[in-house]
């Protein structure tokens, strides 16, 4: 295909979706970063429920959804399930509320509704990730301190990725991967990693952990052009994972972390044409854990609208958006997992895009102030991202 050819398909891209399918793409981004509630089969109304909802892009679907769904809760009060789903559609339907005040008070109601669920089940992910979310949206981060830290014991104990037993080779990876602040020990790491999928084509653990790897050292590329051959790299390996496990949720979040900042380093026409990819890899990880690496999911939002600025800010309100939601639900994120400190990193980012010199300063402020042995898991990162704060308070004159 021409350049030519690559740019006309690209700019029809940008046109269909943001002038003609605006609705359509505020579903597909909606789609990604909610996880997604069980349903039941023993009554008719779950299916009559569900195709509004299929179709909820029309307001008046939305409201015929929540009212099937209150019936369904008042027929079978002792179920669960149509209570997840009122706090998720009360949630999204506050999301797009431009009406500041009534987005908070639709945002209380699905948080009443996940407090319901909780009653009957305390230790329910999706009742705690749609409670906590909802306070956050509400800017009432300050009050789900109890909440976000029972969230912050589903994650899951042990490494982000498989290690398969009785395999010595990626025991002796992950030796030097641990030591990867050494970006020597990091590619050893790799070296090993790569020899076990030459010997083996199915070692779907080799190649998730290859996207994981090749993404960190991305993040420590020192020109554009290096840090885009090694996210492309990390996105190669990645694909190969999915294609073996393609509801993995690990998998699906190194693939599209390794894409987006792919496309993050070139043009706004690429970021436009890998879009709906990206969207597809991150919305799989939620939905099959909503809180995959420390919620990373609030950092993907954050990051859009830093990375983009005004061009973000422009266009999150046509797709229903609000984009001062984004700094609450980082902050959010930062209570639930305080130890990593990329989220308050990428709370100073779109702090700065949204022109808050003060919570810019805070952020990067507690970055700079913490312990970064805090989470042993991630000091490595917590170390580049400390480093990173520095560089940011310099270049941004905000010391």
């Amino acid at each position: 295909m021409t350049r030519m050819k690559k740019l006309l398909l690209a700019l029809g891209s940008i046109f269909f979706l943001v002038v003609c399918e605006r609705d359509a793409l505020a579903a597909v981004i909606e789609q990604v970063f909610v996880p997604e509630p069980p349903t039941r089969q023993d009554d008719p109304l779950w299916k009559e429920a569900l195709s509004f909802w299929e179709k909820r892009e029309k307001s008046k679907n939305i409201d015929q959804t929540l009212e099937l769904f209150k019936k369904l809760a008042a027929n079978h009060p002792d179920q669960i399930e149509p209570e997840l789903w009122l706090a998720r559609v009360y949630f999204i339907q506050g999301v797009k509320e431009s009406q500041e005040k009534k987005g908070i008070s639709i945002m209380k109601e699905s948080g009443r509704h996940s407090q319901k669920v909780l009653q009957a089940d305390p230790e329910n992910v999706y009742a705690l990730y749609w409670l906590s979310s909802a306070i956050g949206f509400a800017d009432q981060a300050n009050l789900a301190d109890p909440v976000i830290k029972k969230l912050a014991e589903k994650i899951p104990a042990g490494r982000e990725l498989p290690v398969p037993e009785g395999v010595p080779a990626y025991r002796e990876a992950l030796a030097h991967w641990d030591k990867r602040g050494n970006l020597d020990e990091a590619r050893r790491a790799i070296d090993i990693w790569e020899r076990i999928t030459q010997g083996d084509p199915q070692a779907f653990a080799a190649y998730a952990w290859l996207a994981r790897a090749y993404y960190w050292l991305g993040e420590n590329g020192e020109t554009r052009e290096e840090r885009e051959k090694l996210y492309h790299r990390g996105y190669e390996f990645g694909v190969k994972a999915v294609a073996l496990k393609p509801r993995h949720a690990g998998a699906n979040f190194w693939t599209g972390a390794s894409l987006a900042r792919y496309a993050k380093e070139g043009s706004f026409l690429r970021q436009a044409r890998l879009a709906p990819e990206i969207f597809h890899y991150v919305k799989i990880s939620i939905q099959e854990e909503p809180v995959y690496f420390y919620l990373g999911s609030s950092r993907y939002i954050g990051y859009c609208l830093a990375y983009a600025g005004s061009l973000t800010r422009r266009f999150l309100p046509i797709l229903g958006f609000d984009p001062e939601r984004v700094v609450p639900l980082l902050k959010l994120s930062a209570v639930f997992m305080p130890g990593y400190l990329e989220t308050n990193q990428a709370l100073a980012e779109c702090a700065i895009s949204l022109d808050d010199p003060v919570q810019a300063r805070q952020s990067l402020e507690f970055v700079l102030g913490q312990d970064p042995k805090s989470l042993p898991p991630a000091e490595a990162e917590n170390i580049f991202y400390q480093n990173k704060a520095r560089k940011l308070i310099k270049t941004m004159k905000l010391d």
